[in-house]
């Protein structure tokens, strides 16, 4: 079985971004920790780190603080993490 395509993907994303004279690259990935769990485990072992929004917006206070310092937000009402990573 041939594993490794996710990596080669990003890895070229990562290269073209780099090319293009970006510094970083940011994604959201399904915060479910079953349904994401193989995306964020890849973005994670690449050295995608969670955004974290200063801001305390009262709308989500329902997820609860430690969700936030893990940079889950809801977009269009599904959880997703926002992550980045420095390619410079």
């Amino acid at each position: 079985m041939i594993t490794g395509y996710s990596k080669m993907l990003m890895a070229a994303c990562e290269g073209i971004a780099k090319e293009w004279g970006y510094n970083s690259i940011y994604l959201h990935v399904d915060a479910d920790t079953s349904s994401g769990a193989a995306a964020q485990g890849l973005y994670r072992s690449l050295g995608y780190e969670s955004v974290i929004d200063g801001k305390n917006d009262k709308t989500f206070n329902w997820i609860g603080p430690e969700s936030i310092q893990k940079g889950l937000y809801i977009v269009e009402g599904v959880p997703l993490l926002f992550l980045k990573k420095d390619i410079s």
